[in-house]
C-alpha cells in the first residue's frame, strides 16, 4: 500500500505541469496530495495498532513461558550445594537471571 502512495507522488510531478495549464488541476493536485498524506497516516496508526492488540493477545501466554522458565532456574538455583553458593557469589545471578527472562520475552514478541 505505501508503494502505491509513493508511486502516485511521482506521477503527481505530471499533474503539475497540467496544473499549471489549468488552475482546476491544481485543486486536483492538492487534495489529491491530502488524501495520499490521510491515507500513509492511516496505514501508520492501523499498523501500531494491530502490533498492540497481538501484544496484548499474547501477553498472558508469553508472561507464562517467562514465570515457568524462571521457576524452573530458581529452584535449580536452590538445589545446587551450600558450596556452589559461597564460591560462585550467586547473589549476581539474579540479574543474569533477569536478563534471561527479558530475552525470553523479546523472542516470543519479534516470533509473531
Amino acid at each position: 500500500m505505501m508503494k502505491k502512495v509513493i508511486d502516485s507522488l511521482s506521477s503527481i510531478q505530471h499533474l503539475t505541469a497540467l496544473g499549471r495549464a489549468q488552475d482546476s488541476a491544481a485543486i486536483i493536485l492538492v487534495s489529491g496530495v491530502g488524501l495520499l498524506v490521510v491515507a500513509y497516516a492511516i496505514m501508520r496508526l492501523s499498523t501500531s495498532l494491530f502490533t498492540e492488540l497481538r501484544e496484548m493477545l499474547f501477553a498472558k501466554v508469553t508472561e507464562s513461558a517467562v514465570r515457568q522458565l524462571a521457576l524452573k532456574v530458581f529452584r535449580h538455583l536452590h538445589s545446587l550445594s551450600l558450596w556452589f553458593h559461597l564460591e560462585r557469589h550467586t547473589g549476581g545471578m539474579s540479574r543474569d537471571i533477569e536478563r534471561g527472562t527479558r530475552g525470553i520475552q523479546q523472542l516470543v514478541s519479534y516470533s509473531l
